[in-house]
């Protein structure tokens, strides 16, 4: 007698916490909420815009299906959200450096397309940059390659059909800033898979600070032509430090030698440094 009461209270119990089937095979909570026929079954999908559109439709949904989908589902994070988009941006702006070579009329094209993109990402960030010193490093290094590119556009209309010496310089400071963005990889660090990454970086330094010296010794070169020159060199110069600041030890004991550091001792000279910091 006990175990049939028993067994009468434990199927009622079930009864009443199951869904209710209605005549049309619908289906209804504990409160006569109706619920998606989809919704009964927890999926397993694991896509953020799929909960954002599950989430869409809760006034046909019972409050206990959208808390169990809710331990389903990873939380909005912004921060990776924007270093991903951070990343898609520099890859793109790397897309028109093929090897190491500047494809300006395509980047001239699509310069205001690009620009509104890392807008978007700056806005995307703004709350999860307080809490990154990563990321704030990522669109730091995202902004000044982007303005490299958009300088180095913007410039190169009225310089490089000068047949002067300081617009010659001036041409080759400018595409040296842009190339340096193809010595980075998506998340702005120094992209060791390049061949010979090291030689080519030291090279650049190199020639980099011959040409500052033959600048210097111009005369007669306009105050927007030498702050131009001034500036991107400067740029220049402190972008292959930090990039050869994440040279590993055994590529740079390749370059210990005695040129190398008659060469970094020129460099510094040239740019009134005391050392090269690596």
């Amino acid at each position: 007698m006990k175990h049939r009461l028993f067994s009468g209270i434990a199927t009622l119990l079930l009864l009443l916490s199951s869904p209710a089937v209605g005549k049309e095979g619908s289906y209804h909570d504990a409160t006569g909420n109706p619920l998606m026929k989809d919704a009964v079954k927890v999926t397993q999908e694991d896509d953020y815009n799929s909960w954002q559109n599950l989430l869409s439709k809760e006034d046909i949904l019972g409050p206990s299906v959208l808390e169990s989908k809710s331990r389903k589902y990873r939380p909005f994070n912004e921060t990776k959200v924007a270093e991903e988009s951070l990343m898609w941006f520099v890859d793109e702006l790397k897309s028109f450096l093929p090897d190491m070579n500047f494809e300006l009329d395509r980047f001239r094209g699509r310069a205001i397309e690009l620009g509104k993109a890392l807008d978007d990402i700056e806005n995307l960030a703004e709350n999860a940059l307080p809490r990154s010193q990563l990321l704030r490093d990522q669109l730091h290094n995202a902004k000044l390659s982007f303005s490299s590119m958009t300088t180095a556009t913007e410039e190169l209309r009225h310089y490089m059909f000068s047949s002067t010496v300081a617009s010659l310089l001036v041409c080759e400071m400018l595409v040296l800033n842009v190339r340096l963005v193809g010595y980075q990889t998506s998340r702005s660090l120094l992209d060791i898979f390049i061949d010979d990454y090291a030689h080519h970086l030291f090279a650049s330094w190199f020639q980099m600070c011959w040409k500052v010296q033959e600048f210097h010794s111009l005369a007669g070169v306009s105050k927007y032509t030498r702050d131009l020159f001034e500036q991107s060199w400067m740029k220049a110069d402190a972008k292959i430090r930090d990039l050869l600041g994440q040279v590993s030890y055994t590529e740079f004991k390749r370059f210990t030698s005695f040129t190398m550091w008659k060469g970094v001792a020129y460099c510094n000279k040239a740019s009134k440094s005391a050392v090269l910091v690596v």
